[in-house]
């Protein structure tokens, strides 16, 4: 059976690198956005009911900056939080043992 500590430490590099991973994710889609802007929106034409039970994606580029802006600061708050759980655990055992 695994340590604690030893599934802390995995839990930490797998939290590190999906932060790495998100970031860079998202610097390089902030930049493609701003390289490449969508085309500005017209006026939308006059809808009936059925045209608008569709759904329409105006942005996908969008979307995909706010879902790794989701996943970043997910995996950037479990970092911290496997971090401190870390931290606060080896100091109260060198407390205890000393």
């Amino acid at each position: 059976m695994r340590s604690r500590a030893g599934v802390r430490k995995k839990l930490q590099r797998l939290f590190a690198w999906m932060f790495l991973l998100a970031t860079v994710s998202l610097f390089s889609l902030v930049g493609f956005e701003l390289l490449f802007p969508p085309p500005p929106l017209s006026p939308p034409p006059e809808r009936s009911l059925l045209d608008l039970l569709e759904f329409d994606l105006p942005d996908p580029q969008l979307l995909a900056v706010v879902v790794v802006l989701v996943a970043d600061l997910a995996s950037l708050a479990c970092l911290i939080i496997t971090t401190l759980l870390g931290w606060l655990r080896g100091r109260h055992h060198r407390r205890r043992s000393a």
